[in-house]
Parts: C-alpha cells; structure tokens; sequence
C-alpha cells in the first residue's frame, strides 16, 4: 500500500497510523510506502511501517516515535540532487534500522534520539546531519555507518569501530564499543539480534549499560529518551481509559470512577 503528498503548504498537518491492537506486534506488518514532495510542515508521528518514507523539495518535516521495519531503507531525506532537497527536517525518537540523509539538502537535518538496529539490512548515510542522542547497535553495526559534513556529532552510543572522520564535528561525549553488540542494556538483552523486525517493541528500552542516563539531558539515549518519547505499542495520542470502578450492586442512582491517562 503506498501513501503519496505532493506539493502542498500545511499549516499543520499529522500522519497518524495505527495497526496494531496489541501491545507487541506479531504477525501484524503493514507495508506502508510514504512519498512526500514539495510539501511544507507536515508531522509523521507514532506509524507503524514497513515500507519506505523518502522525503523529496520537503520543508519542515517531523517524523518521529515511528516503528520502521523495511528490509531496505526507513528514511530517506532528500535524493543527492540541489533542486530535491530537504530544509528543516527533524528524525527523532524512532526504532529503525536504516536512515539516509543525502548530499545537497538545503540545511541541516536533525537525527536525534533513535534505536537503530542495524541488522544487515540497512546501510547508514548521513550528509549534512546533526547527530545526538541514538543508539547504532546491532551484530552487523561495525563499518555501516557513514558521516560527512556532519555537526554536533554527540552523546551517541555506537557499537562497532568509530565513524571516519569525513570532514565532520565530533564531540566529546559518545561512546564506542569494540564489541559488534551492545545489547546487554536493552530489556530483552541479545535477543534483539535475532528480532530484526522489532515484533516486541518494550524490549529495546535502555534499562542499565552504556546508553543509559547518556543522553544530553540527562534522560536515557536511544528512542525512549529525551522530550518527546517512544510510546510503547504506537498508542494514540488521544486519552485512555485505565480502570473502572463500579459499584458490586444494581440500583436506581449508580457512582463509578473512570480512571484515565494522557498519552500525548
């Protein structure tokens, strides 16, 4: 199934999906293509896809507390042409496997608090990206990654060998393991290195390790740090109800208590 915006100027428009009822997520894929181009403010938030999100000529583009299970690419930000170019684009608080950021965008795009898994599928690129805040793990992470032109390269956890230096700003603050998995921090421990499809979302939140209070802010690194937060199951943004409480008897005038929470 594919989904397509096209040249279009919003004041604020969001793109909401929600596919699964469970709280984990097996056997329940969705392949959700999604080409933006030549659109201006538009918010990608909380989707479960299994298909490509590219971004083409797109200004001011949030795409963020997403689930992105595609064999190939996730995220793709511009296509290394000046005139396809992307401004203003923030990538934040997604479990993911693969993002590439192109060559020529207009300015600089933000990738800030994500899990990444890279699991043999996916082949990181970043050009002209500020990078703080995410966790590269995974048993094929070392070498898949790649940096140019980069800023504020910070408060990151790799797993593998250090990025090259191509023309880039590191800073002083990430953390690097020779080792190819890092995930002895993660709540579902190696078993992630045999999830590649992400099927049980809560056991790639941070509970101890390297990742864990390393973020800029003082909140874990990784999808579930930082301001805005991963939610659990994708859940909707809108208020849920918790707990009931009713009365054990029938009568004529009944009082009950509904208990309910914000999940914005």
């Amino acid at each position: 199934m594919g989904f397509k915006v096209e040249s279009v100027e919003l004041k604020c428009l969001t793109i909401d999906f929600h596919f699964s009822l469970n709280r984990y997520f097996y056997n329940c894929y969705r392949s959700i293509f999604i080409t933006i181009n030549n659109v201006k403010n538009l918010v990608i938030k909380r989707c479960f896809s299994t298909g490509l999100i590219s971004a083409t000529q797109t200004t001011n583009l949030l795409i963020n507390g997403c689930l992105l299970t595609n064999d190939g690419t996730d995220i793709q930000i511009g296509d290394g042409t000046t005139s396809n170019g992307c401004s203003g684009v923030v990538i934040s608080n997604n479990i993911t496997r693969d993002i590439y950021v192109t060559d020529n965008n207009t300015d600089i795009t933000k990738v800030t608090n994500n899990t990444i898994n890279i699991s043999g599928y996916g082949n990181l690129r970043f050009y002209n990206a500020e990078f703080e805040n995410n966790i590269i793990a995974g048993p094929n992470a070392n070498g898949y990654y790649n940096f140019y032109n980069c800023t504020n390269i910070d408060y990151n956890v790799f797993s593998g060998a250090i990025p090259v230096n191509n023309n880039n700003s590191y800073g002083t603050s990430n953390l690097y393991s020779q080792s190819s998995n890092i995930s002895s921090g993660f709540v579902n421990g190696n078993s992630y290195a045999t999830d590649p499809k992400f099927n049980y979302d809560a056991g790639y939140k941070v509970i101890s390790g390297p990742a864990s209070g390393h973020g800029s802010d003082g909140t874990d690194c990784g999808a579930f740090g930082g301001q805005f937060p991963y939610h659990l199951a994708l859940q909707s943004t809108v208020p849920a109800i918790y707990q009931l409480s009713v009365p054990s008897q029938a009568g004529n005038s009944l009082q009950f208590t509904i208990s309910t929470k914000s999940n914005n």
